[in-house]
């Protein structure tokens, strides 16, 4: 069962969702598997940033041609305390105000061709619109002090969130399809 604060990483074969994993690739390193990521609300409530901050039902990607994998940290393999939900739904909720920067996508390619290096995100000096891994990393950050690949949130983009998390052994607890769940495993052992 899904709960709270699961991460959903999502793959879009998309142009804009093959450009955004093209971008978030990092010189010598194998493609990207997401191209976006979004947080658990509830049990089938998702939080994501969109055209804006949203929370609509995981099901709202039925019949689209995604595939998704939805991981767990291991720490909370056993049920998330009531007072860490309500205050990541709190945090969830907030980010309804936000519009999403487009634009910013470009800030990460950019990066991305310097070898992965924070520059242009950071210059961009505007940390009131976040992207979807912003979004997911300023929210585990507040509730758990955790830092995706030990990159700052404005740094981490969703290839980094699916990569920290493949790295660090989190199960799998939902996967759309059996490819879905096998590409991301086999994106696990390309990386090792």
């Amino acid at each position: 069962m899904l709960r709270c604060c699961d991460i959903v990483h999502v793959r879009s074969n998309s142009w804009i969702g093959k450009q955004i994993r093209r971008a978030t690739t990092a010189k010598n390193e194998q493609p990207s598997w997401a191209s976006h990521v979004g947080m658990m609300f509830d049990t089938n409530l998702i939080s994501e940033s969109l055209s804006k901050g949203a929370i609509r039902p995981l099901t709202a990607y039925k019949n689209k041609t995604v595939d998704i994998i939805v991981t767990r940290p291991p720490w909370l393999e056993g049920m998330v305390s009531q007072r860490t939900e309500r205050k990541a739904r709190t945090l969830m909720l907030a980010h309804h105000k936000n519009k999403y920067p487009w634009w910013r996508i470009g800030f990460h390619f950019i990066d991305s061709m310097l070898g992965d290096r924070y520059v242009f995100r950071r210059l961009s000096l505007i940390d009131k619109f976040n992207i979807c891994s912003e979004q997911v990393a300023n929210d585990y950050e507040e509730l758990f002090d955790y830092y995706f690949l030990g990159k700052q949130p404005n740094a981490v983009s969703p290839d980094d969130i699916a990569d920290d998390n493949i790295e660090r052994n989190w199960p799998v607890v939902w996967a759309s399809s059996t490819d879905a769940w096998t590409s991301f495993i086999g994106s696990a052992a390309r990386r090792k």
